[in-house]
């Protein structure tokens, strides 16, 4: 036995009003649609080296070419990544966008700090391994004379 809410009605109420089922299910959300259509319009999603490829050619271009990219009045074809890139490249922040860039395509440049060896080898079990026993007492007997 259904539950009555609110003093309503058994049923969904499409008894009276059959123009309100919806046939075709939920619509797409509005994403995923959009995506279908651009797909068939010849449109693919950028792969992660594209995008690197493209910040590599625009750190290759030379600044004229870089601003014809970056203007209002020329070049729409040019995808936003290309125009978005470049207005930053010319404008006041361009030092800020070269080192995105560069951090995006090819990395932060490695640091090396030394924490707490002073400089000194550090032993690892790879290491240890490969070392004969008279190696060992003489590693060991120099980080005691270390300690003291």
């Amino acid at each position: 036995m259904k539950k009555k809410f609110n003093g309503a009605k058994d049923g969904n109420g499409f008894e009276n009003n059959p123009q309100n089922i919806n046939r075709n299910g939920r619509p797409p959300k509005l994403v995923s649609h959009i995506n279908k259509e651009l797909l068939g319009s010849g449109f693919e999603p950028c792969k992660v080296n594209d995008i690197k490829d493209a910040y590599l050619t625009l750190l290759n271009l030379p600044l004229s070419t870089i601003a014809e990219i970056a203007s209002k009045e020329t070049n729409t074809d040019y995808p936003m990544l290309y125009k978005l890139v470049a207005k930053e490249l010319t404008g006041k922040r361009g030092m800020d966008m070269l080192e995105k860039l560069l951090d995006r395509a090819i990395g932060k440049a490695q640091q090396s700090v030394d924490h707490t060896t002073k400089g000194e080898k550090i032993l690892t079990p790879v290491t240890a391994g490969t070392m004969t026993r008279e190696e060992m007492l003489q590693y060991l007997d120099g980080m005691n004379d270390q300690e003291t």
